[in-house]
């Protein structure tokens, strides 16, 4: 089970209240339940969940011993105060999110939540799920859900509010120029991927071998692929792996890819995915008179045009965020004493 990526809190203005309503802190170091901590869009954010985040935090990192706690904000430069702060920006950003969501009449996809909950938990019983939830700072199952909701209404709004939209031609020609120096000497390919469970590694790299003879006798890798390739893990069933596809297996598919020219087929390479059998595509090297958009391969331009369309659309949306937050009108009350990681 991997920890949910959180969209990182902006960094945006809020206003610190003059007043604390209920804050306070107990004694003992626990937090008073009905003390607000924040109001966001309305919404009160009790002291007590802040509190619950940062122990998660200590907890994920191996940070719940006093001492370990304090070095690591004196060696860090942080406070606890700044730690309490970005705890209440993240589910501020929370909160705007599902708000958004729900004022354009979202909904959260409940059956893939429902999957990736099952996927997560896998056969664990109720004890040893709570415990996996723990190590990844979730106190239960309804709090992971949360999380996952929230990243869906992300997901949601991403698309509807800041749709991916094709650069200006200047832009992109801009940006394939800069770009298109980070692959000289990388390779494209297609490949064909076998693996079945059923049969044993040796198996498949003779079957592989075969199908290379049918490649090296002119049959088409993209249709060997659509044909041959029995993987969910495939990328594409073509088989296209693009420019950046090395990343993406083992030292041994990357070496038996490096060692083919264009046009050359590779015998059966054992990865983590399975058996493949590669056929180099292109090569790209700049020519003598540098970067020239229309001397780039037309797929290396497409890869790096849909790069740029990503890294606008993320943008966009970080803005869409920002101008969120801003109009939550984010107040944030004083830090109480006595709270359990303010040390």
């Amino acid at each position: 089970m991997r920890r949910p990526e959180k969209v990182v809190a902006l960094a945006v203005a809020v206003l610190l209240t003059a007043t604390a309503i209920g804050c306070t802190a107990s004694n003992d170091g626990s937090v008073d339940s009905k003390a607000v901590a924040a109001v966001v869009g309305g919404v009160d954010v009790s002291e007590s969940e802040v509190a619950d985040r940062v122990a998660a935090m200590r907890t994920q990192n191996g940070l719940e011993d006093s001492t370990t706690w304090k070095e690591m904000l004196e060696g860090s430069g942080q406070t606890a105060e700044a730690i309490r702060q970005q705890q209440i920006m993240a589910i501020a950003q929370d909160i705007t999110i599902r708000q958004a969501a729900l004022a354009e009449g979202l909904a959260p996809n409940t059956a893939s939540i429902d999957a990736q909950i099952a996927r997560a938990r896998g056969e664990a019983d109720d004890a040893a799920w709570l415990s996996t939830l723990k190590q990844f700072g979730y106190s239960s199952e309804e709090q992971y859900r949360a999380e996952l909701e929230i990243q869906d209404y992300a997901g949601q709004l991403r698309s509807l509010k800041t749709p991916a939209r094709v650069a200006p031609e200047e832009e992109l020609r801009a940006y394939v120029v800069a770009n298109a120096p980070n692959y000289v000497g990388r390779r494209s390919s297609r490949i064909v991927l076998l693996k079945n469970d059923r049969l044993s590694e040796d198996a498949l790299v003779a079957y592989a071998w075969g199908i290379r003879d049918k490649l090296l006798a002119g049959t088409e890798i993209g249709v060997a692929a659509a044909e041959y390739t029995r993987s969910t893990d495939s990328p594409t069933m073509n088989g296209d792996m693009g420019w950046d596809a090395m990343s993406g297996f083992n030292e041994a598919y990357q070496s038996a890819l490096n060692s083919l020219s264009p046009g050359e087929v590779s015998g059966p390479v054992i990865t983590e995915a399975g058996v493949v059998i590669i056929k180099c595509t292109d090569i790209y090297q700049i020519g003598e008179n540098g970067v020239v958009y229309e001397e780039v391969p037309a797929n290396l331009r497409q890869m790096l045009s849909d790069q740029l369309a990503v890294s606008n659309q993320e943008r966009d949306y970080q803005r869409y965020l920002e101008s969120l937050i801003t109009d939550a009108n984010i107040q944030i009350n004083p830090m109480p004493e006595g709270l359990p990681y303010a040390i």
